[in-house]
């Protein structure tokens, strides 16, 4: 489908067309599609979330005025409502296409967040402690980099050992250009990244972020409480199906013979706890007789 764009009466560089055709050709091979912010994510770690897509999903980032087009051309070829995620493109953004429930997409992404080395003005995602232990690293001038970020440290074996637990930034707080350098030399990695969906497409519903993303242990038990629920009325109205029967029968029985043993009905099921109770009553009789009561 060749793709024809205009601004202000001048004909598009044919760069912006080329990629516009890239993105409508992708999305045609995928059932879902599915608007992502990329604010705040290294491109090392955009890296590993393909990675971790591969063999189900395809990412595409590109400007979110080229891929609103694609969004508005492909409506047209249909694909209804398609041009409503537009309205999620917001800053820097991808698309990631997928055969992949949407809801199984946003799941696996949230649980698959990637972490990174630190730069100078990153904040903290939250506490971080260096912890005691062998760095691996030789003697030498980082010695006075360790004592300068209070670190405690002490020589053994010919390398450096972190002499203790040592909080070096709280949440929250922004990280130092010397301690983002340590941290890197100590292979820690503190920036955690989710590429999280703006909102997905999938058989001309666009489903929204707040609605892509549940908390699956509490719809499990919402469930499970309405399955009880209803297993209960049906048990209680004796709903004739075998799987209800096997417990109303039995509760039914129950209560009858209750009702019966209120009003003294006698019957071969009751008679016998009769006799038990005509028996008790009969005793105790006796014993006040006997006191003089």
């Amino acid at each position: 489908m060749a793709v024809a764009l205009t601004k202000q009466g001048r004909r598009v560089h044919p760069k912006k067309i080329k990629i516009v055709q890239e993105l409508m050709d992708l999305i045609k091979k995928y059932k879902v599609v599915a608007v992502a912010s990329i604010y705040g994510i290294k491109s090392s770690q955009l890296h590993e979330i393909r990675k971790k897509l591969r063999g189900w999903a395809k990412i595409k980032v590109s400007k979110n005025t080229l891929m609103k087009i694609a969004f508005e051309n492909l409506e047209k070829n249909g694909r209804p409502n398609l041009s409503q995620l537009a309205k999620y493109l917001e800053g820097p953004s991808a698309i990631v296409c997928t055969n992949v429930n949407p809801f199984k997409l946003a799941s696996f992404l949230r649980k698959n967040r990637v972490k990174a080395f630190a730069k100078a003005g990153d904040i903290a995602p939250e506490d971080i402690i260096i912890r005691a232990g062998n760095t691996g690293l030789a003697p030498g001038p980082v010695l006075s980099e360790f004592k300068e970020l209070g670190i405690p440290t002490r020589i053994e074996s010919g390398t450096i050992w972190i002499a203790k637990d040592t909080l070096v930034v709280r949440k929250g707080e922004p990280i130092s250009e010397k301690l983002a350098i340590m941290l890197s030399r100590l292979n820690i990695k503190p920036i955690e990244s989710e590429l999280k969906l703006n909102a997905a497409y999938e058989d001309g519903v666009v489903i929204p972020s707040k609605d892509l993303y549940i908390d699956v242990e509490k719809y499990r038990k919402q469930l499970e409480e309405a399955v009880s629920n209803v297993f209960k009325v049906a048990v209680n109205i004796g709903y004739e199906d075998p799987s209800i029967l096997r417990f109303s029968i039995p509760m039914a029985y129950q209560k009858a013979m209750a009702l019966a043993l209120a009003i003294d009905y006698i019957s071969r099921e009751t008679l016998p706890e009769l006799i038990k109770r005509a028996y008790a009553i009969a005793c105790a009789l006796d014993q006040r007789i006997s006191k003089g009561e």
